[in-house]
């Protein structure tokens, strides 16, 4: 039952995301052929500046707020927890706004094409982008998702339409895009302020200052360092190679990012409901079947989506981004690692002790970024795709054992295994399938070749590592599930 309503608010708490993706698809051939590879990695670079400035001026502080939401609403201080988690991150911004545009003045401004006319939306969305943060946070704690749907989608559809006009008929290039962002973020955390949160400034206490931030600001390294690992290749990409090099390992992380709405949705749905358990008997086999359903349903869609990778660059670009086909299956399946952090590390939630995580999220960095900046210039662009599954891995690895010193979860290890080593083969198959082939294959069948490839290899990971009564219960209620829909 309990799993039944996660996948249920997983389909609407994704709809805002897969619309997002979609949109994001039919926008690729307007955005490549209105920027050159070179400005595509700049937009690239401003859009990972504007997340690291989001995440350190909000210092999760939404993450002490949900940890905090159950026991405060039966407490009945709501008010106070949110009125208090709205003025740290008013605070926070302020730090870091000053910060970061002493930051872009003296370092960045001048470098590469930047002007203050690209800079400048980032920190006029900062604030706006955080209250719509916590404004869609607090509609899923409060079992609201279609009003969650309403609000994400807007935000998504509004900045489709600002940025879409901004660069096809302003002609604003880069400075379009991100201006369309930003105007987005000010309109919805508006809507939200005045049709349903107006209140929220009201409360505030040092004691839950101080509760949230003993919670959040641990976490902030953890997620500061996921974000390095993700996006910190770009930097080395830079100066190893080009801007334009950037471009194309953008395009194809954009490419790999389907898989991504799906990740998010889940993880939308999962938090409150895992908050939920915690202290309740079932909640560790709750915890154990949960992951066993990521595992063996997103291994096989990022198998999928890698093997239609190269197809996707030759329909939705220029040649000149022909080489990112070979990285989407490395940065899917990383993609799929670090998304499944939210269940490895819920031992360390249950007992508060997130600080652990940081140890993992810096070893999975050192084996994503040092490999990365080593081999580089004998590997060319496919090793940035690697070591961020790499990276991702040994995250993964670490996070669990520690998790799991911290409060034992009956996870299946067979399961985890399997999937770690299709992941591997995977990423590294599509890569160098340009030279496994022969030519002359042709479009069609080359396609139904790879999604075969991907079919088979999944079809082995449930076949050698799943243990026989799982696969039968897998089975049964796969049967079961679709005679009910008929």
């Amino acid at each position: 039952m309990i799993l039944r309503r996660m996948f249920r608010d997983t389909f609407v708490y994704g709809l805002s995301g897969v619309v997002s993706r979609f949109i994001g698809f039919l926008l690729v051939p307007i955005y490549t052929r209105m920027l050159a590879p070179a400005d595509f990695g700049l937009l690239d670079l401003l859009t990972i500046a504007s997340s690291i400035m989001v995440l350190l001026g909000g210092m999760q502080v939404e993450s002490g707020i949900a940890r905090g939401y159950y026991e405060a609403r039966k407490a009945g201080t709501l008010a106070t927890l949110v009125g208090t988690g709205i003025r740290l991150y008013t605070l926070g911004v302020a730090v870091v706004g000053v910060l970061g545009l002493a930051a872009f003045q003296f370092w960045f401004v001048g470098r590469g094409g930047l002007t203050w006319r690209e800079a400048a939306p980032l920190f006029v969305g900062l604030l706006p982008s955080q209250w719509l943060v916590l404004w869609l946070l607090l509609l899923r704690y409060e079992g609201r998702p279609y009003q969650y749907a309403v609000m994400a989608l807007g935000d998504v559809l509004c900045t489709t339409a600002f940025s879409v006009t901004g660069v096809c008929v302003l002609r604003l290039g880069v400075r379009g895009i991100l201006w369309g962002m930003a105007l987005s973020k000010i309109l919805w955390a508006t809507v939200g302020l005045v049709t349903r949160f107006s209140g929220s400034f009201r409360g505030w206490s040092r004691a839950e200052a101080g509760r949230i931030l003993v919670y959040s600001v641990p976490t902030v390294p953890n997620t500061l360092v996921n974000w390095i690992q993700n996006y910190g290749n770009r930097f080395i990409l830079l100066g190893a190679l080009s801007l334009a090099g950037v471009g194309v390992y953008g395009l194809a992380n954009r490419l790999a990012s389907p898989l991504m709405v799906a990740i998010w949705a889940l993880r939308l749905a999962w938090d409150p409901l895992a908050t939920e358990l915690i202290g309740k008997p079932e909640a560790p086999g709750v915890y154990a079947r949960a992951l066993d359903a990521y595992l063996l349903g997103m291994t096989l869609a990022c198998g999928l989506l890698g093997a239609l990778g190269d197809l996707f660059v030759r329909v939705l670009a220029p040649a000149s981004y022909a080489e990112a086909g070979r990285l989407v299956a490395g940065i899917a399946m990383a993609n799929l690692w670090l998304g499944s952090l939210q269940v490895l590390m819920m031992g360390m939630n249950v007992v508060r002790q997130t600080y652990w995580g940081v140890i993992a999220f810096v070893a999975g960095l050192a084996a994503n970024l040092l490999p990365l900046w080593l081999w580089i210039g004998a590997g060319g662009l496919p090793t940035a795709a690697w070591t961020l599954l790499a990276g991702s891995l040994v995250t993964a690895e670490i996070a669990l054992a520690l998790s799991q010193r911290c409060f034992r979860i009956p996870y299946h290890y067979g399961v985890l295994r399997g999937s770690m080593a299709f992941s591997i083969l995977a990423s590294i198959l599509f890569s160098a399938w340009p030279g496994l082939v022969p030519a002359g294959l042709g479009g069609a069948a080359d396609t139904l070749l790879r999604l075969a490839a991907a079919g088979a290899g999944w079809y082995l990971l449930v076949y050698l590592f799943v243990p026989r009564e799982m696969r039968a219960e897998l089975v049964r209620r796969v049967r079961h599930r679709l005679w009910k829909t008929a």
